[in-house]
């Protein structure tokens, strides 16, 4: 792929396969950056659909700090965009699933009130 830098210059860069392939051009060759697909988890609520912990993979080939060049995955929360590797991701993969357990215990809470909730 061929993207114009700020100052004019074209520079040839790889693409990832998972890359989406959408890149601003002219940008400082650090900022280039690639992105895969969004995911995330659509929540039912009374006032509609809500998207939570949106996620994609990301890499910023050249940054200026070589160590944070490798892809990672960018992970929504708080209203936040945060780098996870991979040791991060599957350490809020558990947290969600132990999360989940805590959920389905307050569901069987409210199923022994009358009506069932909702």
């Amino acid at each position: 792929m061929t993207i114009r830098l700020a100052g004019g210059m074209d520079v040839v860069v790889p693409e990832p396969s998972w890359c989406e392939g959408v890149h601003q051009q002219g940008q400082a060759l650090e900022n280039l950056f690639h992105e895969g697909p969004e995911t995330g988890l659509i929540v039912a609520t009374l006032r509609g659909p809500v998207e939570i912990l949106a996620a994609a993979l990301a890499q910023y080939p050249f940054r200026t700090d070589v160590l944070r060049r490798s892809p990672v995955a960018t992970v929504l929360l708080d209203g936040a965009w945060y780098e996870l590797g991979s040791a991060e991701v599957r350490e809020l993969a558990a947290g969600l699933v132990a999360h989940a357990e805590v959920l389905r215990g307050m569901a069987e809470e409210l199923d022994g009130f009358s009506g069932g909730g909702r």
